[in-house]
């Protein structure tokens, strides 16, 4: 939807790895001048739709649990 906009955007996979969980996750990123590439999860900010704090913080940041396999795969 970003990019029917004009925002660039791009798909990144990888492993959502907690100390109780391994498993792969996919996620968003979008390009905002002058921040750069902003991440945003809908699966773990909607899961949170009661706590705005945490709903807001994965649009555009990612908790540290995520390691990048694919980046943008055509």
């Amino acid at each position: 939807l970003c990019r029917i906009v004009g925002i660039p955007a791009r798909w990144q996979s990888g492993w959502y790895i907690t100390p109780f969980l391994a498993s792969p996750h996919d996620w968003a990123l979008f390009f905002i001048p002058p921040y750069g590439w902003l991440p945003a999860d809908l699966s773990f900010g909607g899961r949170y739709k009661n706590n705005q704090e945490l709903r807001e913080f994965y649009f555009g940041n990612l908790d540290a649990f995520r390691m990048v396999a694919n980046s943008d795969f055509m």
